[in-house]
């Protein structure tokens, strides 16, 4: 089920594997407020983990970040709930999914 306090909104940020834009985070954190830099974000269309930067964008993990996201539980938390509600949003007609 999702926790809607851990949804957080941003301007949308290009997921950097699908280049689709995302502007709903799912916290892997539990700390309140924006994303820090470092935090994970889950792509709502291709289920990447991306990582924000410093920049203030998301960007793919590094290769060490990426085998520490493979065993974060709240990381595969948040992919399990991302594939569920894409599951229940390619059915609906006005979204575009690839």
């Amino acid at each position: 089920m999702l926790d809607n306090e851990r949804v957080y909104l941003t301007l949308p940020q290009p997921c950097p594997a699908c280049g689709e834009p995302n502007d709903g985070h799912y916290r892997t954190t539990n700390h309140g407020g924006a994303p820090d830099p470092g935090d994970a974000s889950v792509c709502a269309y291709c289920l990447t983990v991306g990582i924000f930067s410093e920049e203030g964008g998301i960007r793919l993990p590094t290769r060490a970040e990426a085998a520490e996201l493979a065993v974060d539980a709240e990381v595969q938390r948040a992919v399990r709930i991302s594939r569920m509600w894409r599951s229940v949003l390619r059915d609906v007609p006005r979204w575009d999914w690839p």
